[in-house]
Parts: structure tokens; sequence; C-alpha cells
């Protein structure tokens, strides 16, 4: 038998009825009915999954709009790697603020978020001379 292993989706067999359940991972959303792996019904269940997780565009005048931007722009793509593997660290570590309007990011918040991101990320691990 040949197994073929599917990106995105994780399998879990329960214990007591035998039955396997598939997730798709990065939502966590249970692919509904329980179908047998490799159906069609399976595959497109599975894609709906996909689809309905896609990234959306964030909205503009948002950190998240900005943060896209930067990340496309050309400053960025012509950062060393390891410059922008940093850069990538901690604009991941700050995706909790996507969806927050910019007008509302005043210098007060800055320097609170600053603390926060010192307090909790070895900050000094990143830049090296």
């Amino acid at each position: 038998m040949t197994i073929v292993r599917i990106r995105g989706l994780k399998r879990f067999r329960h214990r007591k009825s035998g039955i396997w359940y598939s997730y798709h991972r990065k939502s966590g959303v249970r692919i509904e009915p329980p179908h047998t792996c490799g159906t069609p019904e399976f595959f497109a269940a599975l894609n709906e999954a996909e689809t309905k997780h896609k990234d959306k565009a964030p909205v503009p005048g948002t950190f998240g709009a900005l943060v896209r931007s930067y990340r496309n722009s050309s400053l960025f793509l012509t950062l060393k790697a390891r410059s922008r593997r940093d850069y990538l660290y901690v604009l991941d570590w700050l995706r909790g603020l996507d969806g927050m309007p910019i007008a509302q990011m005043d210098s007060s918040f800055v320097a609170k978020l600053r603390d926060g991101l010192s307090a909790s990320v070895n900050v000094g691990s990143l830049t090296t001379c």
C-alpha cells in the first residue's frame, strides 16, 4: 500500500471507535463528516477548509497593511538574509496588532510596546556587532 502525505492535514484515530478524524492544520477546523481519506469528497472538504482560511487582505490604514506593504517593498527585499530574518521575527511577534489602525499608535503606545518586547523577547540576540 502506498502512503501519501497531504500537506496541511492532521489526522487522529479515535481510541475507542477507531474512526479517523482529519483536521485542517492551520485553522484547526475538523473536516466534517469524517470522509475516507483520498476520496473526492475528502479532497473537496479539505479544499473548502483551505479556502475559508486563506489570508485575507489587511484593511488599509492598519498595522497589518503597513507590514504587508513593507514586506513587499524593495527596501525590505534588498536586505541581507540575516537582517530580513531578524525583522520577520519581530514582525511575527507583532502579528496581534495587524487589525489596529495606525492612527492609534502614538509615541506612548510604541514605548510600551518596546518595553514589552524587550521583556519577553531577547532582543540582544537579534543584533550582532
